[in-house]
């Protein structure tokens, strides 16, 4: 449920989050998948066992494979982490618009340990690089924004008592991809519209 708010009341942690995709490895229409590499880096103040990029999850997602880079925790109370991840991501593409489409791809992040009554994230920069290519698409967009992610379960923690579910801050990176051009199905059509013909002289 995105429509739910996070109080701006309690003692929660803000933690600045920014990304930088790598490269779209594989993405599959039909399979509803794709696979990407990012770098992922996280800011924050206070607190230097905190350790963020070390307990995220992707929401509709699986890492493949998780690389600190860089740490380091300042005497001025800043900390900061760089990750890369590899991930495949689940993506239900709406195929209705074919062949004029677009295509919202997220990454969805979570802290997998502490909901948003102890952890908040701030969204940073995101960034493309001009090394990522989609055959048959184009980047067109590319935003990154945070909000609240409620789950309807306690997860059966004692201390919640009203019978209301946890609620998270989630930080999303998105790209929104179109077609180049209609080639694709234009040699589709062509090569239907040959074997028609073929059988109507047979």
């Amino acid at each position: 449920d995105y429509a739910v708010q996070l109080s701006d009341d309690g003692d929660y942690i803000k933690v600045k989050v920014g990304t930088y995709i790598d490269d779209i490895e594989t993405l599959s229409v039909k399979d509803s998948f794709w696979n990407t590499h990012f770098y992922i880096w996280f800011t924050w103040n206070g607190d230097k066992t905190l350790d963020p990029g070390g307990k995220m999850v992707l929401v509709d997602g699986t890492i493949n494979k998780k690389d600190l880079l860089e740490e380091y925790h300042g005497d001025d109370g800043v900390n900061y982490q760089r990750y890369r991840v590899s991930a495949r991501i689940i993506k239900f593409f709406d195929t209705t618009r074919v062949p004029i489409e677009d295509h919202m791809l997220n990454i969805y992040v979570e802290d997998g340990f502490r909901d948003g009554n102890k952890v908040r994230y701030v969204a940073d920069s995101i960034k493309i690089s001009p090394r990522v290519q989609i055959p048959g698409f184009k980047i067109t967009k590319s935003a990154n924004v945070i909000q609240a992610h409620s789950y309807n379960s306690s997860y059966g923690d004692p201390r919640i008592t009203d019978g209301s579910g946890k609620i998270f801050s989630q930080y999303l990176a998105a790209m929104r991809i179109s077609r180049t051009d209609f080639g694709f199905y234009i040699e589709i059509f062509l090569s239907l519209f040959a074997a028609i013909l073929l059988a109507l002289f047979s």
